[in-house]
């Protein structure tokens, strides 16, 4: 698997496969803490600043499989609530936990609508700037007859030989 700038070149069928190594450095994050103990704002602050900062990057250029986000929710959930190496109920749904502190959630992100939001933000760039090399070039390449907001989906990108 070949890697430009901690992201994969070329994409296969299987995403999931691919993006496990972003799975793989949360679980090491996660194992690392869990034998510290943490009071429930240090996880928070661990939760915020280091296992929300992971997978960001990639978010903003790929989708992400659901799966892996899902597995990636379970993981920091289980850390959130767990005492050390021990899992504890969880008294909470995730989903309330994702609220604003404002209406007593602790503000963690939900990873699927964030993935969506970081690939608009990709989006409104292409659509916004459409002198850059980036948006030229995607144009060119995905859209040569078309609007990128008329854009259809489909299944497998066109091939360009060696580009």
């Amino acid at each position: 698997m070949e890697l430009y700038l901690g992201l994969p070149s070329k994409v296969a069928r299987s995403k999931k496969e691919l993006f496990s190594t972003i799975r793989d450095r949360i679980w090491q994050k996660i194992s690392g803490w869990n034998t510290k103990l943490l009071s429930q704002a240090g996880r928070e602050v661990m939760i915020n600043a280091v296992l929300e900062a992971i997978p960001t990057y990639a978010m903003g250029y790929f989708r992400l499989p659901i799966t892996l986000l899902w597995k990636i929710q379970s993981m920091i959930s289980n850390f959130w609530w767990s005492n050390r190496s021990q899992h504890k109920i969880h008294w909470v749904a995730w989903q309330r936990l994702c609220e604003s502190k404002l209406v007593g959630g602790m503000g963690f992100r939900q990873r699927c609508l964030f993935n969506l939001v970081m690939l608009a933000k990709q989006l409104w760039r292409i659509w916004r700037f459409l002198d850059r090399l980036m948006s030229r070039v995607l144009r060119a390449c995905y859209l040569p007859y078309g609007d990128i907001l008329t854009a259809s989906m489909e299944p497998d990108p066109p091939s360009h030989g060696g580009a």
